[in-house]
């Protein structure tokens, strides 16, 4: 996934710029907080397996998730999981591809040095970007992450995840580690801009229908 942080960044850009209510933004981090709580990524992601060239690679299916919430595609949390789930497959199929390639299932190419690393390393080494990136992201737009933490729970009542959000939708500990691994700020902004693009075609397309 991209990090929680950028959902919020993403699904906050689209929703002024749309003028949708705040349960967009809710909707935008569910997935992560059910995945969190059932621990079931394939189900919460509408994962499936894809074949790119010669080797496979697991995103999110978008037609599956619209063909199963077709009736609920009037609710702005539903359209929110829809957001979160195309930002997720456009940072897993354009931008971590680009970061590194699999070699087995313990081994990982980082593509900037070519050297092989264990994939535990590179979950690490990718954490810890995440953690520059939210401050970045945090501080560069004053996000006040208390304010939407409790507009949040307010909206996604009913899902039982209040604990998760409030140990998860937070300002970051500071990172000793300050080097970018991957996500630099130029990679970052195109990530982003993509996201909005790509997610206000798509809702404003349902929400024309």
């Amino acid at each position: 996934m991209s990090s929680i942080i950028m959902h919020i960044y993403i699904s906050q850009k689209v929703q002024k710029e749309l003028n949708l209510s705040n349960k967009f933004v809710a909707g935008a981090i569910l997935p992560d907080m059910i995945k969190i709580m059932t621990k079931s990524k394939d189900i919460t992601h509408y994962i499936k397996e894809y074949e790119r060239g010669n080797k496979i690679i697991k995103l999110p299916d978008l037609e599956s998730f619209l063909q199963d919430n077709k009736d609920k595609l009037n609710d702005e949390v539903t359209l929110g999981y829809y957001a979160h789930l195309i930002e997720d497959r456009i940072w897993f199929d354009t931008y971590v591809d680009s970061f590194a390639k699999c070699i087995d299932k313990e081994k990982i190419l980082y593509t900037f040095d070519n050297t092989i690393h264990k994939s535990e390393e590179f979950k690490k080494d990718m954490y810890s970007d995440y953690i520059n990136v939210d401050s970045y992201i945090i501080e560069k737009d004053n996000l006040d992450i208390d304010k939407i933490r409790l507009s949040i729970k307010d909206d996604l009542r009913g899902y039982n995840v209040d604990k998760i959000i409030d140990e998860n939708v937070v300002f970051p500990i500071k990172n000793e580690n300050t080097k970018i691994n991957f996500i630099s700020h130029e990679c970052l902004n195109n990530y982003i801009d993509e996201s909005i693009k790509k997610v206000k075609e798509e809702i404003s397309r349902i929400v024309g229908e």
